[in-house]
């Protein structure tokens, strides 16, 4: 199948060789080609127009964020786009822009589904993402040979928006460990514990989570990589709440984390990862 990726950043990138690796034809799509370098070495094609993926491709996978880049893109791809074009989604959005998207693109005679990806950018290079699907069981059959290549597991969850209904709630469920485990270190710092100390033991004890342990080398200040950047955060917060329609259960963990994480931002810290800056948003007024 020839597909198109578009975004191919710490994520999208190793998807995409995952996908060209399984024998598929691949057009890499990014606005900065040192980006495709890598695939472009492999046999991949590049362009820098997601218009131009999409009236070459016969599935293309947006790999954006949201909000901004990725309703730039998606308003290129539907001006350009070809019947029986199968568009799968990663981005993470609101489960209603996904519904709106599935009729706009039912009415260019197109495909679209939502697919969400977990695992961060070590489950992406070692390709054991979990990808979380909402749409018609017809797309999601067709999707799957291109999914798999970079997956460990990839399952249909419902109608479109339902990944991202479930990539939200876990999202947001590790989010609420995230901003635990902030406030452990911080306080066991205050305690007199170095930050070495307390990530050794966690090793063996209640801490523990593999996903947290591929952060530890950047909070020990090994890795300047960014992790969960904090305005991210508020916002995945957010549009989880009003994903749920005439809620009747309370949700006191993420009110108080869409508190702190707005407190955060006030103070300039947005951009901040949300561990390595738990000193400057943590600290007592």
């Amino acid at each position: 199948m020839k597909v198109g990726f578009i975004g191919l950043g710490v994520m999208g990138e190793p998807m995409a060789r995952h996908i060209l690796e399984a024998g598929h034809e691949l057009l890499a799509v990014d606005a900065n080609k040192e980006s495709a370098a890598a695939l472009i070495a492999k046999g991949a094609d590049y362009t820098a127009s997601a218009g131009d993926a999409a009236a070459r491709c016969e599935a293309l996978i947006l790999c954006v964020p949201y909000p901004g880049p990725q309703e730039i893109v998606m308003k290129e791809v539907l001006a350009h786009a070809k019947p029986g074009l199968l568009i799968i989604d990663t981005t993470v959005m609101p489960p209603e822009i996904n519904e709106e998207l599935e009729q706009t693109c039912k009415a260019q005679g197109l495909e679209y589904i939502d697919a969400p990806v977990g695992g961060g950018g070590h489950g992406a290079n070692a390709g054991t993402l979990g990808v979380m699907v909402g749409g018609e069981e017809a797309s999601f059959q067709r999707a799957l040979p291109v999914l798999e290549p970079f997956a460990a597991k990839v399952r249909l969850l419902g109608a479109v928006g339902y990944g991202n209904k479930f990539k939200l709630v876990a999202e947001c469920i590790y989010l609420a460990y995230m901003a635990a485990f902030s406030e452990g270190l911080a306080v066991g710092e205050e305690m007199g514990f170095s930050v070495d100390t307390m990530l050794d033991m966690f090793e063996n004890t209640s801490p523990w989570h593999s996903h947290m342990a591929h952060k530890y080398d950047a909070i020990k200040g090994v890795s300047t990589r960014p992790g969960f950047l904090i305005h991210r955060a508020r916002l995945f917060l957010e549009i989880t709440k009003d994903a749920v329609d005439n809620p009747i259960y309370g949700t006191p963990v993420f009110d108080t984390m869409i508190s702190t994480f707005k407190k955060a931002e006030e103070r300039g810290l947005g951009d901040d990862d949300l561990i390595l800056a738990r000193r400057d948003y943590l600290k007592l007024d």
